[in-house]
């Protein structure tokens, strides 16, 4: 019985250790880290999306809040909260641009909700998933941080 416990526990852990690995490949890093694998690029961030007919490029700022300062190596980084604050999107076709902010959330039309949410979800994931531990700089940020960039977003 304890030998097939201990089967039981060896494979969900190295299963488990196998799937947290085969995400981060799938996450973009958003910041400079302290060890930079010579393959890595930073390439533009870029994504398809299916409910698009127009080809996008979207700045945004995102705020994140700590438990600790960021800038306190000793403890391990755990995040309170991530809030995306502005969006600032441009059509690549027609050259059409119009932001979309927290302040002005009441006049929003149904198109910049829509874009609203589906890239604050986005986003947020991969705040929340971020490695901040191999951030280079970290201990200029406190318990706030603001962090922003450019996604550009292509029809499938």
């Amino acid at each position: 019985m304890r030998t097939y416990t201990f089967i039981l526990i060896f494979v969900l852990v190295s299963n488990s250790g196998f799937s947290q690995e085969k995400l981060m490949k799938y996450l973009p890093i958003l910041f400079d880290t302290i060890k930079v694998d010579a393959k890595y690029n930073r390439k533009r961030l870029e994504i398809k999306d299916t409910l698009l007919s127009d080809s996008l490029r979207i700045g945004f700022r995102v705020a994140l809040e700590f438990k600790y300062s960021l800038g306190n190596v000793i403890k391990r980084v755990t995040i309170r909260s991530v809030r995306l604050v502005y969006l600032d999107v441009q059509s690549l076709s027609t050259k059409k641009q119009w932001s979309i902010d927290l302040l002005g959330k009441a006049k929003w039309s149904r198109y910049q909700r829509d874009i609203w949410n589906r890239y604050s979800k986005i986003l947020n994931y991969w705040y929340w998933n971020q490695p901040y531990e191999k951030m280079i700089d970290r201990k200029a940020y406190g318990k706030k941080a603001y962090f922003g960039g450019v996604l550009y977003v292509v029809p499938r």
